[in-house]
């Protein structure tokens, strides 16, 4: 039986992530993921509104008329780096198990979350959804998916060879 996210990791997700993870998401994966999914909810919120902070404080100064390129350049270098279209919101759209492994899909590309969930989904597979702890990659029939030795189905061929 799959332990899921609590409506109160829910509400912290949602906060930790600045927006990033909403709150009417679903998620379709065991509670043993939690810490991955707020890790790249945490700094993809960071990241996010970091972008918006910096646009605020270019746009302060050149408001003002204390804008200088010398002194401030740094603010269009960040943004040539850091390419969002803050028109279109970044969020989550699901959050899931697939395949054995964390799957995180969200509207709207972007090279630094694209790595977070890069990462986040390698690290599924060597944490059991169901508590957190180290895991491997096992099989039950057609189903593959990541246990501890505590959470191991019955009959389950452990572990699945696999190159990831």
């Amino acid at each position: 039986m799959i332990v899921e996210i609590t409506e109160e990791q829910r509400k912290k997700l949602t906060e930790d992530s600045k927006g990033f993870i909403p709150a009417h998401l679903y998620y379709e994966c065991g509670n043993g993921w939690y810490e991955i999914i707020r890790t790249v909810g945490a700094y993809a919120g960071r990241h996010l509104n970091g972008w918006k902070e910096v646009k605020g404080i270019q746009e302060r100064l050149k408001a003002s008329g204390r804008y200088n390129e010398k002194y401030h350049g740094w603010t269009a270098e960040y943004f040539t780096q850091n390419p969002i279209d803050p028109s279109i919101e970044t969020v989550a759209i699901q959050i899931k198990e697939k395949f054995g492994g964390l799957r995180i899909y969200y509207y709207c590309s972007d090279p630094y979350i694209d790595g977070l969930i890069d990462m986040a989904e390698a690290f599924s597979f060597r944490t059991c959804e169901q508590c957190g702890k180290a895991g491997e990659r096992r099989s039950y029939g057609e189903y593959t998916y990541v246990s501890c030795n505590d959470h191991l189905m019955e009959r389950s061929i452990a572990p699945v060879v696999s190159d990831t």
